[in-house]
């Protein structure tokens, strides 16, 4: 995973790698896609299109709850999310 570029742990003065709660939770989101067959570029593919999709839903809800504030409606309540913690 390091090798091609998906994982990029910090690493210590002796070179040993750090890995963060972020990095573990990217390295499982990798081997699932790595069993589904998936290559490393079309893993760089769904991880980019993954951040997007997120960026989006948060201007999303950002703009819902203008609208909600513009119109003196009840605040917005975000949606359920999924197991990536996103909608």
């Amino acid at each position: 995973m390091e090798e091609s570029g998906l994982i990029a742990p910090r690493r210590t003065e002796g070179n040993t790698r750090r890995y963060s709660d972020d990095d573990l939770v990217q390295i499982a989101q990798v081997g699932d896609l790595v069993d589904e067959g998936i290559n490393a570029a079309g893993i760089r593919y769904i991880r980019t299109l993954r951040r997007e999709l997120i960026r989006v839903q948060d201007e999303n809800m950002a703009l819902r709850q203008q609208l909600a504030d513009l119109r003196g409606d009840q605040p917005v309540e975000p949606e359920k999310n999924d197991s990536n913690g996103r909608t």
